[in-house]
């Protein structure tokens, strides 16, 4: 079976998650603040999903600690971010 990474030619250590029927989320608990220089390979991601599924709806599914900048990033380019806890 075809993982996610794999249907989206992205790399292994990407994580990803359907959240429902053309709902994707980029799963990404770090440690660390995620800021705005994470938007560029956050955007990457969610470009490399829309060339295969330009339908799909692409969210972030991160912990609280975001920089308000990076979700303004984020939302111009129509991603949505869902704040929850890592399994």
């Amino acid at each position: 079976m075809e993982s996610l990474t794999d249907r989206y030619g992205l790399s292994k250590k990407t994580q990803l998650e359907f959240i429902g029927p053309d709902h994707i989320a980029i799963v990404r608990f770090v440690s660390r603040r995620l800021v705005l220089k994470d938007a560029e390979q956050l955007l990457a991601v969610a470009n490399a999903i829309h060339e295969k599924d330009p339908a799909m709806k692409v969210s972030l599914l991160c912990s609280d600690n975001i920089c308000s900048k990076l979700v303004a990033k984020l939302s111009e380019a129509n991603i949505e971010v869902l704040i929850g806890e890592a399994e």
